[in-house]
Order: structure tokens, then C-alpha cells, then sequence
């Protein structure tokens, strides 16, 4: 009755200063404005709280440490990390120290999306290929390139350096991003007759570089995007 009447709601502050939990997991990303980050962490959201956890999700910024140990010195109970780079082994030791629980490795098996997408487009007579990066292309993780190198190479069309429009410092995977990345590709290479980009929000860029120069696609230019985000299904072509 007390609790109730004095509208008690118990301190999540002060309980965390005895239990030392504070039932907040916090996930780190590249982009907050990419809604392939936002589907995921609903998806995390629901099942954290049927046991009573919140997640927020945050930009990691220009320094994954220092964010990392700002969140450690904050007494998250766990972290997910989705971002490029990866943290440090310094880092990997603060969160050891602070008995944070923590994911790094989050692995997406892009291969068999991205050869099935080459060998569409190689069917349709396709040769010159691009691939719009967004990362550093020589990345040791960066999958979907190494899946569509490896894809060219397989299926007997070759591997051509002057076909990737690599990725730029900051690294972003944005619309604009693509959209200045196939600009580009285009002034590079202006035989070229179908990309492959890293991310949906790159190829509605890259689609609308191909307008600014007068070509349609898919009628001059075939554009794959990788997630399958639902603004994939905004646009024309979807």
C-alpha cells in the first residue's frame, strides 16, 4: 500500500552501487542513420526486455577505444560491437577488468549473396563489373569485397583493381557516399555496365550518380545493393 501510495519506483543508480549491474547493454556502430543498425537492435531490444535490460545504441565516433572505455567507466553489464575498426587488445583487457561482458565478432556469411549476385549479372552479359567499397578495400575484414573478388575469379571474369571505387577516410556507407563513390567509378571508367555496392544506402547513391549523368538504370546500368533494407522497396527501380 505504501508503494503505491507514495508512488515508490525503486533507484537503478543506487541498486547498481550494491549489485553492480545496471541492466543497460550498449550496442556500438558505424552509423545511426543506416536502418540496417535500427532493425537489428529491435530485434535485440525485444528479447532484452523480457529480462528487464535496456540498449541504447551509439555512434562509436572517430576513437572505438575511448568510446569503449567511456561506456566501461559507465558500468554497462554488456557490449555488442558492430563498427570498423575493431577495438584494441588494450580495450578487450578494460572490459576483462570491469567484468563487462562483450561481442566483437559478429560475423555475416555474405558469400553466397554476393556470388549469387555476380553470376546474375554475369548471366545477363555483364563483364566489367565495379564494386563500391565504402571501407578500405584491403580491410582484412571486409568480407563483401573479398566475396566479390573471389566471386569474379570463380566464375572466369577476372579480378580488375580499376573497377573498385574504393572507400575514403571518414569511411562512410552513406547515400551521399555512394553517390560521390559512382561518380567516380563513372569518370574512372565509364565502360562499366553494372556495380556491386556494399550496402543498400550506397547503391540508392550510386543510382543517383547514374542519372546525373544521363543514364538509366537498368537500362544502361545494373546496380545490386547488399541488407535489403526496407528503402530498398522505395525506390525506382526497388
Amino acid at each position: 500500500h505504501a508503494i503505491v501510495s507514495l508512488r515508490y519506483r525503486p533507484n537503478i543508480i543506487a541498486r547498481s552501487l550494491v549489485t553492480k549491474t545496471t541492466k543497460h547493454i550498449a550496442i556500438l556502430v558505424n552509423d545511426l542513420k543506416n536502418p540496417y543498425y535500427a532493425e537489428i537492435t529491435e530485434g535485440m531490444q525485444e528479447v532484452a526486455q523480457q529480462e528487464g535490460y535496456l540498449v541504447s545504441l551509439i555512434r562509436h565516433g572517430s576513437s572505438t577505444d575511448e568510446t569503449i572505455t567511456d561506456l566501461a567507466y559507465r558500468y554497462i553489464d554488456g557490449l555488442l560491437e558492430l563498427t570498423t575498426p575493431r577495438r584494441s587488445h588494450a580495450i578487450e583487457a578494460k572490459l576483462k577488468e570491469f567484468g563487462i561482458a562483450y561481442i566483437s565478432d559478429v560475423f555475416v556469411d555474405y558469400s553466397d549473396a554476393v556470388e549469387n549476385a555476380i553470376r546474375h549479372l554475369s548471366e545477363l552479359g555483364h563483364r566489367k563489373i565495379g564494386f563500391l567499397s565504402g571501407l578500405p578495400a584491403e580491410q582484412p575484414d571486409h568480407d563483401r569485397f573479398i566475396c566479390y573478388r573471389l566471386s569474379l575469379e570463380k566464375l572466369g571474369i577476372g579480378f580488375d583493381p580499376t573497377l573498385v571505387a574504393d572507400g575514403v577516410p571518414p569511411y562512410n556507407t552513406t547515400i551521399s557516399a555512394g553517390c560521390e563513390a559512382m561518380q567516380r567509378l563513372l569518370s574512372a571508367r565509364p565502360d562499366l555496365t553494372a556495380v556491386l555496392s556494399v550496402n543498400d544506402l550506397m547503391a540508392i547513391g550510386a543510382m543517383r550518380a547514374v542519372r546525373k549523368t544521363g543514364l538509366r538504370v537498368p537500362g544502361d546500368i545494373s546496380v545490386v545493393g547488399c541488407d535489403d533494407i526496407f528503402l530498398a522497396d522505395s525506390v525506382d527501380p526497388p
